[in-house]
């Protein structure tokens, strides 16, 4: 049991770079994107978007909280429960990802400030190219998924150095 797991742990390592190639892969076309296989309703939301901009609402929250609190209000509805699960879900892997991917990433500090470029970049993004909202609610949300990724990556870290620790000591005796 525990070599299996020791092997599981080598082979993503080995593999992690096309994880996280295939993971930006997949926050570019599903978050900053948002694309779910209807190019209509791509082109209707950024026709909105620019509508909207025209008429001087901008796509953009800057106020904590102003989108999160309705949804939670209103949780048992799928669109608000699934714009929150959603943004948990879709970054819990950069957290857990990146320190994988890059070793010398592996301190908290420098997985929350790179987790919050790549957050910041993606929402800035959304916001230029018409494809979505600037939502500082989102940044919140996406920010503790990937900590929570990250916590899971310690865990998984701290998990593996005992497992290896105790297969040491077994093999010695």
């Amino acid at each position: 049991m525990k070599l299996c797991i020791i092997k599981i742990i080598k082979f993503i390592d080995k593999i992690s770079i096309k994880l996280w190639y295939l993971y930006l892969l997949f926050l570019i076309v599903f978050v900053v994107i948002k694309f779910n296989g209807n190019v209509y309703n791509f082109i209707d939301r950024m026709k909105h978007i620019q509508s909207d901009r025209s008429l001087g609402y901008w796509n953009i929250n800057l106020v904590p909280l102003r989108t999160i609190l309705p949804y939670l209000s209103e949780i048992k509805s799928d669109y608000a429960f699934l714009n929150i699960l959603g943004n948990i879900i879709c970054f819990i892997p950069l957290g857990f990802l990146m320190p994988i991917t890059f070793h010398s990433l592996r301190s908290f500090w420098k997985v929350t400030l790179f987790s919050f470029v790549i957050i910041f970049i993606i929402e800035c993004l959304q916001f230029s190219l018409l494809l979505g909202y600037f939502d500082v609610d989102d940044i919140m949300l996406d920010m503790l998924s990937a900590i929570v990724g990250y916590f899971f990556f310690i865990f998984l870290l701290q998990f593996c150095q005992k497992v290896k620790l105790v297969s040491n000591t077994s093999a010695r005796k």
